[in-house]
């Protein structure tokens, strides 16, 4: 798989929000009528059908998914640092709407290299707008294993400091596929915690 990402061409990548050349997703494999990047996209899809059978399997609402590939290139800082000491969720307040068994969730699987993945482990009692050092972990992914993640959890792609490009493959899996992310990450800002709560609040009343 690794090999595959290495030869698909360079426009194909583009740069995630806010992170320069150095992190990069394989954009041009989502584009319809693109035939070989469609190539590219079944072979990603095969290689993460099991895990994303396992999340179908969990939850059957969760039978949606679109799949793609990251790229991060030697000594490139974490996403953390490079969105301005940021971490994100991949879906907006929007997805509250949905029962919580409906929810989407995220999925990122490490190829032949392992890679970092930075997320926010917060207590109850915290403040739920900021972001408290403290409360970042870093979990280290292994070679030919995936980690799966509501829609909830705030996070981030964490530093490259080897000597070699790291790729990795992704899948956003929902029950509904109007929840697609729309290229853009919903950053922990304090106008977007907001929304999010309020959601939150909505989302509690109708139950």
């Amino acid at each position: 798989m690794r090999a595959i990402l290495e030869g698909c061409p360079d426009v194909w990548w583009e740069n995630l929000p806010h992170q320069g050349p150095g992190r990069r997703w394989l954009k041009k494999i989502n584009e319809i009528g693109h035939i070989a990047g469609g190539g590219v996209k079944q072979q990603i899809e095969a290689m993460m059908y099991p895990f994303l059978e396992f999340i179908k399997n969990q939850y059957p609402c969760l039978r949606y998914w679109r799949v793609g590939a990251l790229q991060t290139k030697p000594n490139t800082e974490s996403q953390y640092k490079k969105c301005g000491n940021q971490l994100h969720s991949d879906y907006s307040e929007i997805a509250l709407q949905r029962e919580p068994g409906e929810r989407p969730m995220s999925m990122i699987m490490a190829l032949d290299e392992s890679f970092e993945f930075l997320y926010e482990n917060k207590d109850e009692d915290d403040d739920d707008d900021n972001i408290d050092e403290d409360d970042i972990c870093a979990l280290r992914v292994n070679g030919g294993h995936a980690i799966a993640f509501t829609n909830e959890l705030f996070h981030a792609g964490g530093e490259n400091n080897t000597a070699k490009t790291i790729y990795r493959l992704f899948a956003y899996i929902v029950s509904n596929e109007e929840d697609y992310p729309n290229n853009e990450v919903f950053t922990k800002t304090s106008s977007n915690m907001k929304k999010l709560n309020a959601a939150r609040e909505k989302a509690e009343e109708s139950k």
